[in-house]
């Protein structure tokens, strides 16, 4: 794929994104977050989840998107099983 054939794909995408999914490297993730954003993929109600929060843990992500303003964040537990440690993912709505 060309960088031409990208930016037309995001521009068909422009405002169209309900839901995001960050669960890569967690020092992308304020980068990547950021990139969505500059790029006018999201609408108000877009929601972007951010995985494996509390374990390794996201914790630059997780102050960064708390304190951002033009989003209402939620930190939802997600156990992984029995016994084992627990963990939770951020989800984040577009106002």
């Amino acid at each position: 794929m060309s960088d031409e054939d990208g930016a037309s794909e995001a521009d068909e995408l422009r405002g169209r994104v309900d839901y995001v999914l960050v669960d890569h490297w967690k020092d992308a993730y304020i980068a990547d977050v950021q990139a969505i954003e500059a790029l006018g993929l999201l609408h108000k109600g877009s929601r972007v989840a951010a995985d494996k929060i509390l374990f390794p843990g996201a914790p630059e992500y997780r102050r960064w998107m708390e304190a951002n303003t033009r989003f209402r964040s939620k930190l939802v537990e997600a156990p992984l099983g029995l016994g084992s440690i627990g963990d939770a993912v951020l989800v984040s709505e577009l106002l």
